[in-house]
Protein backbone atom coordinates (compact mmCIF):
# COMPACT_ATOMS: atom_id res chain seq x y z
CA UNK A 1 0.00 0.00 0.00
CA UNK A 2 1.27 3.46 -0.91
CA UNK A 3 0.53 6.24 1.56
CA UNK A 4 0.16 9.72 0.13
CA UNK A 5 0.12 13.18 1.66
CA UNK A 6 -2.23 15.92 0.65
CA UNK A 7 -0.26 18.95 -0.52
CA UNK A 8 -0.02 21.75 2.02
CA UNK A 9 1.22 25.32 2.10
CA UNK A 10 4.15 25.55 4.54
CA UNK A 11 3.41 22.16 6.15
CA UNK A 12 3.98 21.57 9.83
CA UNK A 13 6.82 19.64 11.45
CA UNK A 14 4.77 16.43 11.69
CA UNK A 15 4.50 16.28 7.89
CA UNK A 16 8.24 16.71 7.48
CA UNK A 17 8.97 14.18 10.23
CA UNK A 18 6.79 11.60 8.49
CA UNK A 19 8.33 12.35 5.06
CA UNK A 20 11.89 11.88 6.32
CA UNK A 21 11.06 8.40 7.59
CA UNK A 22 9.59 7.23 4.27
CA UNK A 23 11.67 5.62 1.51
CA UNK A 24 9.51 7.38 -1.09
CA UNK A 25 6.94 10.14 -0.64
CA UNK A 26 3.79 10.40 -2.75
CA UNK A 27 1.49 13.42 -2.97
CA UNK A 28 -2.18 12.96 -3.77
CA UNK A 29 -2.62 15.43 -6.63
CA UNK A 30 -5.90 14.19 -8.09
CA UNK A 31 -8.01 15.42 -5.22
CA UNK A 32 -10.79 17.95 -4.96
CA UNK A 33 -10.09 21.31 -3.39
CA UNK A 34 -11.31 21.42 0.18
CA UNK A 35 -12.12 24.69 1.92
CA UNK A 36 -10.86 25.43 5.42
CA UNK A 37 -7.87 23.10 5.10
CA UNK A 38 -4.11 23.55 5.30
CA UNK A 39 -3.82 23.15 1.55
CA UNK A 40 -3.75 26.91 1.11
CA UNK A 41 -3.32 28.00 4.76
CA UNK A 42 -0.44 28.05 7.19
CA UNK A 43 0.20 29.13 10.75
CA UNK A 44 3.48 30.61 11.91
CA UNK A 45 4.51 32.05 15.25
CA UNK A 46 5.57 35.69 15.33
CA UNK A 47 6.48 38.07 18.12
CA UNK A 48 2.80 38.67 18.93
CA UNK A 49 1.68 35.04 18.77
CA UNK A 50 0.21 32.89 16.03
CA UNK A 51 -0.14 34.38 12.53
CA UNK A 52 -2.51 32.80 10.04
CA UNK A 53 -1.40 33.02 6.41
CA UNK A 54 -3.83 32.18 3.61
CA UNK A 55 -3.30 31.99 -0.15
CA UNK A 56 -6.47 33.59 -1.55
CA UNK A 57 -8.28 31.76 -4.34
CA UNK A 58 -10.69 32.94 -7.02
CA UNK A 59 -14.16 31.67 -6.30
CA UNK A 60 -16.38 30.61 -9.16
CA UNK A 61 -20.14 30.39 -9.09
CA UNK A 62 -22.00 27.24 -9.89
CA UNK A 63 -19.45 24.52 -9.23
CA UNK A 64 -19.67 22.74 -5.91
CA UNK A 65 -16.55 20.57 -6.18
CA UNK A 66 -13.42 21.61 -7.97
CA UNK A 67 -10.27 19.72 -8.74
CA UNK A 68 -7.07 21.31 -7.49
CA UNK A 69 -6.10 21.88 -11.13
CA UNK A 70 -9.14 24.13 -11.60
CA UNK A 71 -8.61 26.35 -8.54
CA UNK A 72 -6.91 29.62 -9.42
CA UNK A 73 -4.88 31.82 -7.10
CA UNK A 74 -6.19 35.36 -6.56
CA UNK A 75 -3.61 38.14 -6.84
CA UNK A 76 -5.94 41.10 -6.25
CA UNK A 77 -4.23 41.58 -2.89
CA UNK A 78 -0.45 41.30 -2.70
CA UNK A 79 -0.54 38.24 -0.44
CA UNK A 80 2.95 37.12 -1.48
CA UNK A 81 4.56 40.31 -0.17
CA UNK A 82 2.56 40.13 3.06
CA UNK A 83 3.45 36.46 3.64
CA UNK A 84 7.14 37.01 2.88
CA UNK A 85 7.36 39.98 5.26
CA UNK A 86 5.57 37.96 7.95
CA UNK A 87 7.94 35.01 7.55
CA UNK A 88 11.00 37.26 7.61
CA UNK A 89 9.73 39.14 10.64
CA UNK A 90 9.03 35.90 12.51
CA UNK A 91 12.13 33.91 11.54
CA UNK A 92 14.91 36.23 10.36
CA UNK A 93 16.73 36.06 13.71
CA UNK A 94 16.36 32.28 14.02
CA UNK A 95 19.33 30.03 13.35
CA UNK A 96 19.77 28.82 9.76
CA UNK A 97 17.10 31.10 8.24
CA UNK A 98 19.79 32.75 6.11
CA UNK A 99 20.54 29.36 4.54
CA UNK A 100 16.93 28.76 3.46
CA UNK A 101 15.96 32.33 2.61
CA UNK A 102 17.31 32.18 -0.95
CA UNK A 103 15.38 28.94 -1.59
CA UNK A 104 12.07 30.31 -0.28
CA UNK A 105 12.24 33.82 -1.75
CA UNK A 106 11.43 32.94 -5.40
CA UNK A 107 8.13 31.34 -4.39
CA UNK A 108 6.99 34.68 -2.99
CA UNK A 109 8.00 36.58 -6.14
CA UNK A 110 6.72 34.46 -9.02
CA UNK A 111 3.00 34.49 -9.77
CA UNK A 112 1.38 31.18 -10.65
CA UNK A 113 -2.12 30.85 -12.12
CA UNK A 114 -3.06 27.86 -9.98
CA UNK A 115 -1.59 25.35 -7.55
CA UNK A 116 -0.06 23.26 -10.35
CA UNK A 117 3.07 24.02 -12.34
CA UNK A 118 3.93 21.77 -15.30
CA UNK A 119 1.53 19.13 -13.88
CA UNK A 120 3.40 19.17 -10.55
CA UNK A 121 1.89 20.35 -7.32
CA UNK A 122 3.21 23.79 -6.47
CA UNK A 123 2.54 23.58 -2.74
Amino acid sequence: MKLALCPAYLPNVLNFSWMIKQPKVYFNGGINYQKQSFRNRAEIYGANGKLKLTIPIKHSKGSIRKSYKNVNIDYDKNWQKIHWKSICSAYRSSPYFEYYESELYPFFQKKQVNFYYNNNILI
